[in-house]
């Protein structure tokens, strides 16, 4: 998420109580009372559009599933051989 701008670190995590901290992209940054390591200047809103589109979603499943038909949702049952 952070290679494609979804997310930006705010603040680096060091041990032992300091966690990090994460902003997300399409929302604004709230500067925190001084928490974090990058000012709201610095923070790109909207940096995860810089990437493109987002690829198609390919349909998964049968095409019958695809085509919205009733599709049975069971294990086959074990055939016995005589």
């Amino acid at each position: 998420m952070l290679e494609v701008g979804l997310i930006v670190e705010a603040r680096k995590g060091a041990r032992p109580n300091k966690a990090s901290l994460y902003g997300l992209t399409f929302f604004d940054l709230d500067f925190c009372d001084g928490k974090l390591d990058i000012t709201p200047s610095q923070f790109r809103r909207g940096a995860w559009r810089l990437y493109g589109p987002p690829p198609p979603l390919k349909p998964t499943g049968t095409p019958r599933a695809i085509a919205g038909e009733n599709v049975v949702l069971t294990t086959p049952r074990e055939v016995e051989v005589s």
